[in-house]
């Protein structure tokens, strides 16, 4: 079980998220899909227990636990430690801990109550609650655990099934595996083997195990304690594990412990508890004992081969080994290799006594047998010498089955696995498939999907489809086709389908539920059959291309019996190839499939016939493959070498049966379908009618893929060939539209009277093209210079030669692509047509882009509203500057930096010296900032490359403001100071500090002149530059010409200029207070009054971007700006999100550039003009 997190914590807590796609499943086949992992440390309040851990981060954990709040005051809880002191109180879970962790948390000690269920353990946490006397009541929730499905596993399962396995070539562990077993095994006076585990590295490398052995059992202990059943089947299983001798008591030390536990299933007939020992769990050293272990080779048979040969036989049975690896202990790496090589060597000791067992060992599927005879004696025999082989090894035989009750009157009804007598036998599960012995027929279960329609779903479900021989082909490959358009589709796992596909899904899996109706005949040959053929088809079409084999019997009274084997699919690549190579590629996957067959059926065929509906493979098959192209001659040379044996034929589409398998059906359609389980029906005939192997081949099969190669000629194009392609096709485009005017030229020798070439007084050459006859017949220009080709307006062809001349030519201008066009060729309308084609050639856009522009959008609110000075503000950085810490020649240097705030209203500025880039530093500017001039509301600023200068040193100060540090955003928070931050790469919306900086670097350059002052020289610079911006005219305060007094900021900071002169001292005139104050008021109001007038009126007028220009849409192409790059590169992006401001004008664009989705300022691009062209 697994570690999880409600998300509502994890936000808390502010844990960095990581992505991973995990499906977790509950009971009833509930699932849900945790798409975010954390990784933290858990510790205790006194930090004595401390690690880290790996969560899953979940919406929801549980509902609310306990269920209900119950009464505790009849307990005495006494002064020990509560981990939960309102445990007894519904609460919300946040963290679920799994068993890998569970019990590393627990302590020694557990309290519990006199006449009470209620009992408390000790962890690391302290004492916890760990059941309860809650009585159950409708409304009461119940809780779970879950387990994690591996969906990696399942869908590797599925493709392997899908896969034709050929032979193998031993590997180098493959060879030291044989070569262990060989040198170390050996037989003991009672028949039993003796094998050596194939250790990597002797001794391995393993640490001390006990501990975590102890816990594990500790863990197992608490579980059986709970259920008296899951105790007694485990005591049972250890005693006769002990009597088997399987294991003993040691008396000397061990070195290794292995952990273990139990699989219980209630539910199960035959075996209700597994014993799983876990060789995989990491010693002290971090290596398991697994990892020490070889895990050797495969030396039986695969599915696929053991389940054709089941189906050969008349009488049939299945068998399980009994405990076959005795003290090799399942659960190691090499056990499976161990007990499958002493199976098969044991085949090979003892086949001289017991030679039909022998024969039958390579139908072993690790311990599970599936064979049988063609009659029941024999049958009876084969039983007999098994259980007398593994008997002589030690091992034993049970949960037989067989198809024949008479075969299992010897077996104890204890070892049977299915019983006839019992008419509450159901179906077997034999390797997966599930088979009925009384009707002698496979079935199918699908269990039905519910689930959403995600990517991950649909996959999940698909891997489930468990069809080993492919009887269900068509079905499958429908299902292959749904997982290749998730996979074009590009969508997230978790992500919604498109609603048809999301349709098309919902009706294949609600029609899945339809093949619990489906049974398929186990047996496919007749009886005493005397002549057996196999018959293959191939198909493709351009989703998917596959093949089906039939396998043909006749018996000795001449009765026929044809029957569906197995069948192997693909689906095509998503690089679109022609029919006819995936035609081909279905031929070579029948080559492939129809060896496999031959292989594992083991039976000698009369006959093998191999189909194609496409002459073009047919064609190929019989074509030396050193005369064919590579693709082609690469499988072309697999397939002969394959079936050189074999026949090759032509077969009507509606007579073959791979074209199912090559488009797919739903469920629905397969029980019907008699051409899929039964074959064309010319194969249940006696004779066979004689397809054409070479039929005439259509155009657009034959000739795209032969015609074509038919007549090679090396090297490159001649300019006769040339000059012959292009006459062609301009022959042919003239014919299409100066119809009227060849048709009257060649009979009248004029034009029509309202032709539009009459000005050219046109003729036909002797190739029959159209030319100029023009009014320079006299010249001594050439032929074609006199009497150009005429090519109509706007055709795809026109616009291709000019294209070239202007590319041939270095992307000529439209003036003088035009004079070389007409040397050769005359366009109608060649004027607008040269200069469309230059104006939509990306290159020469590129060299001469033009900057994108709108009209100049309404000044923010925050310029035009009247507010106290500096509670709306701008800030900016410049620096760093450089002053002396003494007043010495050579005194050390220190770095500075200047910190400039705007008043948006005023343009008032403030200008601070920041020591360093740290958060205290700059808390401290905005401190003395506002202690001046009062707490600024909402404080703007550039974003990231926008502040003054390229220094690094900006640019983290930058990030600390755009991600405050605790302390910042405590400082920020505290002081309700609203941050805002202008778009990326957007100066302009910056100006008002852009142009102060420049103010104050005008003033500073001319007053400092490169000399390093001091701190108190600095300042004294500083403070004095920022009185002289202070006292900028922002509008005369009269109208009067004799009256020079204007309107500055400082006048909304200290009510005067501050660099007028100081007024007198007016305290001794003897006038009211009230009326002071009354003139001081009415000064502030003529201000506002001048500043509203004026002021405001001078910002009405727009500078720049007056008009719109190139007006943007979603899709439009256009050039980002780069400012460090010549345009001719620049980058080009897709419109794919416009934002607009409260003026309705563009802000920012959303563009896909590549593959990355970025954000520009409408500043930062270039229109392009095929936008416009192309609507």
């Amino acid at each position: 079980m697994s570690l999880f997190l409600s998300k509502r914590l994890a936000d808390k807590l502010n844990l960095k998220k990581q992505k991973r796609s995990i499906v977790v499943s509950g009971l009833n086949q509930s699932s849900s899909v945790v798409n975010r992992i954390v990784k933290t440390k858990i510790s205790n309040v006194s930090g004595s227990f401390e690690k880290e851990i790996e969560l899953l981060v979940v919406p929801e954990i549980t509902d609310h636990l306990p269920s209900r709040q119950f009464d505790i005051n009849t307990l005495e809880l006494g002064n020990f430690k509560l981990a939960d002191m309102s445990f007894n109180k519904p609460g919300e879970v946040d963290i679920l801990l799994g068993a890998q962790i569970f019990y590393e948390l627990l302590r020694t000690g557990q309290i519990r109550f006199p006449d009470s269920e209620i009992a408390f353990q000790n962890t690391v946490f302290g004492y916890v609650w760990n059941t309860g006397s809650v009585p159950i009541e409708n409304k009461t929730t119940f809780h779970c655990g879950l387990i994690i499905e591996d969906l990696d596993a399942n869908l590797r399962k599925f493709w392997e099934i899908e896969e034709v396995e050929g032979d193998k070539l031993p590997d180098e562990e493959s060879l030291i595996c044989e070569d262990h077993f060989m040198k170390t095994h050996f037989r003991k006076d009672n028949g039993t083997y003796v094998v050596k585990m194939p250790f990597k590295i002797e001794p391995p490398c393993l640490g001390e195990s006990k501990h975590i052995a102890i816990k594990r059992f500790n863990s197992l202990w608490k579980r059986l304690e709970g259920d008296p059943e899951y105790l007694q089947l485990y005591r049972e299983f250890l005693t006769e594990y002990e009597n088997l001798g399987h294991m003993q008591t040691t008396s000397e030390t061990p070195k290794y412990f292995m952990p273990h536990h139990g699989v219980f299933r209630p539910e199960s007939c035959a075996t209700k508890l597994r014993v799983v020992f876990n060789a995989s769990e990491a010693t002290s050293s971090g290596q398991s004992l697994n990892d020490n272990l070889y895990s050797g080779s495969v030396v039986q048979d695969d599915l696929f081969a053991i389940l054709l040969r089941f189906r050969k036989h008349s009488v049939v049975f299945t068998a399980d080994i009994k405990k076959d690896l005795l003290t090799v202990t399942y659960g190691t790496k090499g056990a499976p290799y161990l007990a499958t090589r002493v199976l098969q060597q044991l085949c090979w000791d003892e086949q001289n006594r017991y030679p039909l067992a022998a024969a039958a060992g390579k139908d072993f599927y690790v311990d599970d047998i599936l064979s049988g005879t063609e009659d029941l004696s024999s049958a009876i025999e084969l039983q007999d010498q098994l259980i007398l082989l593994l008997k002589s090894a030690g091992m034993e035989l049970h949960k037989w089955s067989s198809n024949n009750p008479s075969l299992l009157h010897k077996v104890p009804t204890s070892d049977r696995e299915y019983n006839f007598d019992n008419p509450n036998s159901t179906t077997l599960k034999t390797l997966g498939l599930q088979f009925d012995p009384k009707k002698d027929t496979f079935c199918f279960s699908v269990q039905k999907i519910v689930s959403p329609a995600t990517k991950r779903t649909m996959l999940s479900d698909i891997s489930r489809l468990f069809d080993p021989l492919g009887l269900l082909g068509p079905l499958i490959i429908t299902a292959k086709i749904f997982l290749q358009k998730l996979w074009i589709l590009k969508i997230d796992w978790d992500d919604e389908v498109p609603l048809h596909l999301s349709r098309e899904w919902e009706k294949f899996s609600s029609e899945l539920s339809q093949l619990k109706n489906l049974t398929v005949e186990r047996h496919v040959l007749t009886s005493k059959a005397l002549k057996v053929d196999l018959i293959g088809f191939g198909d493709a079409s351009k989703d998917a291309y596959g093949c089906v084999v039939y396998i043909r019997s006749v018996s000795s009274y001449g009765d026929i019996k044809v029957s569906l084997l197995c069948s192997k699919s693909r689906v095509a690549p998503i690089k679109e190839i022609s029919i006819p190579r995936l035609e081909l590629c279905a031929a070579e996957l029948l080559s492939k499939l129809i060896v496999k067959v031959i292989s594992s059926l083991q039976l000698e065929f009369h006959e093998i016939h191999l189909y194609s509906d496409s002459t073009v493979v047919l064609a190929w098959i019989k074509t030396p493959p050193s005369s064919l192209k590579v693709f082609v001659a690469n499988r072309v040379s697999k397939i002969q070498e394959n079936t050189k044996d074999f026949h090759w034929h032509y077969v009507k589409t509606a007579e073959n049966p791979a074209d199912l398998i090559s488009r797919g059906i739903f469920p629905s359609k397969i029980q019907q379908l008699d051409i899929w389980w039964n074959g064309p029906s010319f194969l249940s005939s006696s004779s066979w009618p004689h397809f054409k192997d070479n039929p005439d081949v259509s155009d657009d099969e034959y000739l795209p893929e032969n015609l074509k190669g038919a007549v090679k000629t090396t090297g490159p194009l001649n300019a006769k060939e040339l000059n012959a392609a292009e006459a062609f096709l301009i022959k042919g485009v003239q014919t299409q539209t100066f119809t009227k005017d060849i048709n009257s030229l060649q009979n009248q020798h004029c034009v029509p009277p309202g032709s539009k070439l009459k000005t050219l007084n046109p003729f036909l050459d002797s190739k029959g093209l159209l030319r100029v006859g023009g009014r320079l017949g006299n010249s001594n220009l050439s032929f074609n210079k006199k009497h150009q080709i005429i090519l109509p307006k706007g055709h795809r062809l026109t616009l291709i030669i000019i294209e070239h001349f202007h590319k041939k030519y270095l992307h000529i201008g439209a003036s003088s692509l035009l004079y070389l066009v007409r040397e050769k060729i005359w366009p109608l309308n060649g004027r607008n047509s040269c200069r469309k084609i230059v104006h939509q050639c990306i290159i020469c856009f590129k060299v001469q882009p033009t900057v994108s522009t709108q009209i100049m959008g309404h000044l923010p609110k925050e310029r035009v509203s009247p507010d106290f000075a500096f509670n709306c503000a701008g800030a900016d950085f410049c620096g760093p500057f450089y002053i002396k810490s003494k007043a010495q020649r050579k005194g050390g240097l220190q770095k500075v930096y200047i910190c400039i705030f705007v008043c948006f209203c005023f343009k008032a500025v403030h200008i601070e010296i920041v020591s360093d880039l740290s958060s205290n530093s700059f808390i401290a500017a905005l401190k003395r900032f506002m202690a001046r001039r009062g707490k600024c509301a909402r404080l703007f600023s550039g974003n990231g490359r926008n502040f003054v200068g390229a220094n690094k040193e900006i640019k983290r100060l930058h990030e600390m403001v755009k991600k405050p540090d605790e302390k910042l955003a405590g400082y920020l928070a505290a002081e309700g100071i609203e941050w805002r931050f202008i778009p990326p790469r957007s100066p302009h919306f910056g100006g008002l500090w852009e142009a102060a900086i420049k103010s104050f670097k005008y003033h500073l350059k001319r007053v400092v002149k490169g000399i390093n002052l001091t701190y108190e020289e600095f300042l004294t610079v500083i403070v004095q530059i920022e009185g002289i911006l202070n006292s900028r005219p922002l509008c005369p305060l009269s109208a009067n010409e004799d009256d020079f007094e204007v309107l500055t900021p400082a006048h909304f900071l200290v009510n005067r200029s501050l660099t007028s002169l100081t007024e007198p001292n007016l305290t001794n005139f003897k006038e009211s207070h009230l009326k002071k104050w009354q003139n001081i008021t009415r000064l502030v109001q003529c201000m506002w009054k001048f500043w509203h007038r004026h002021y405001l009126s001078q910002l009405q007028q727009r500078s720049k971007w007056m008009f719109e220009k190139n007006s943007v849409k979603l899709g439009d192409l256009v050039l980002l700006i780069e400012d460090n790059l010549p345009c001719y590169k620049w980058a080009m992006g897709r419109i794919i999100k416009i934002y607009f401001g409260d003026d309705k004008k563009i802000v920012l664009l959303k563009l896909k550039r590549s593959l990355v989705l970025v954000k520009e300022p409408f500043q930062k691009f270039v229109y392009c003009l095929w936008n416009i062209i192309n609507v």
